[in-house]
């Protein structure tokens, strides 16, 4: 549940969080697992979160790993990203 009108998408891969938002302007957001926990202490709350205000904020940069903004080429800085984390598409 988030508040506002914008919708994130949140991808749990264990060692990495990735939370990604519905509306442009906004970045992607990538976290380690130790700061994930602080971000999202439990991902199955009934309790909202939110985009970018207060204790509940999805977008929290300074405990972000990295915030990919989406731009030029933000795929291919995504895909490397992942792989630094050892997260790649089956071929």
């Amino acid at each position: 549940n988030i508040e506002g009108s914008t919708s994130a998408f949140l991808l749990d891969f264990g060692n990495l969080l990735v939370v990604e938002f519905s509306q442009a302007g906004n970045a992607c957001y990538l976290y380690e697992s130790a700061a994930a926990r602080e971000v999202v202490p439990d991902l199955w709350t009934s309790d909202p979160f939110y985009p970018s205000t207060g204790s509940r904020a999805l977008k929290q940069k300074r405990k972000a790993f990295y915030a990919v903004t989406h731009s030029t080429y933000w795929q291919y800085r995504m895909e490397q990203l992942l792989a630094h984390f050892g997260i790649r598409a089956d071929s």
